[in-house]
């Protein structure tokens, strides 16, 4: 089964609250989506199974380099991005965190998203320490 047609079958299942369904489309849509939809397959989610929302959360913060090389995460809400920099096991390098946020607020200061919090955190961050206090992050790879 495709991303597409599983989509469907999650908006039918959620509509219907129909459990079991709504786990194997769950599994079927995490093995089939690609980085370069992960974003917005999780937005979709957000509002049709929470449990789906979270699996899919878990996989942006593995493979957000990915999101980065297709910049997909433009599409990402300032409160998303935000949770996103303090996550420990954010697959991102620190030094990449400055230009990631500089090119987000760049793409979204117009279009209607709140870029305020992420500007005064990015007056207070640099390129070689990031946004991240809780210590070391563990990506996944380098």
């Amino acid at each position: 089964m495709d991303l597409d047609k599983a989509l469907e079958m999650l908006d039918m299942a959620a509509y219907l609250i129909i459990e079991p369904v709504l786990e194997v489309i769950s599994n079927i849509i995490v093995k089939t989506v690609p980085a370069s939809k992960l974003l917005a397959v999780y937005h979709k989610a957000e509002n049709r199974h929470p449990s789906l929302a979270q699996r899919l959360w878990n996989m942006i913060v593995r493979e957000f380099d990915k999101l980065i090389l297709n910049e997909t995460f433009i599409e990402l809400r300032e409160e998303e991005l935000c949770k996103l920099l303090q996550d420990k096991h954010l697959n991102i390098r620190r030094n990449d965190e400055t230009s990631m946020v500089r090119s987000w607020i760049e793409a979204n200061k117009w279009n209607g998203n709140c870029v305020e919090h992420l500007q005064s955190a990015l007056a207070k961050a640099t390129d070689d320490t990031g946004f991240y206090d809780g210590g070391i992050r563990l990506p996944n790879s380098v």
